[in-house]
């Protein structure tokens, strides 16, 4: 990814992660399946690690990732706050 692209990345992650809403989805959201398959989903945080290890050699490999942040968080409840931030976090995202 040129360095162009990868500070748009940058920009993207960090108004969310610090916006009124990060607080959601920055951490790995824990569910009674993933607790006891161990299996650590993907937050913010992993996401931010990834682009500081240059693990993503294409824009698209982050959108990928930030949509399964998204997705994780849209299976709780919809009347829940995790499930409300989420989608108010990936609208903000989509039209990025």
């Amino acid at each position: 990814m040129d360095r162009c692209k990868k500070l748009e990345c940058w920009v993207i992650l960090k108004r969310l992660m610090v916006g009124r809403d990060g607080w959601a989805l920055k951490q790995p959201l824990v569910d009674d399946k993933s607790r006891s398959s161990n299996k650590e989903k993907i937050s913010l945080e992993n996401i931010e690690s990834n682009l500081k290890k240059l693990k993503y050699s294409k824009v698209d490999e982050f959108a990928n990732d930030m949509r399964l942040v998204f997705s994780y968080a849209l299976q709780y409840p919809s009347w829940s706050e995790v499930h409300k931030t989420a989608r108010r976090i990936k609208d903000t995202f989509e039209l990025s």
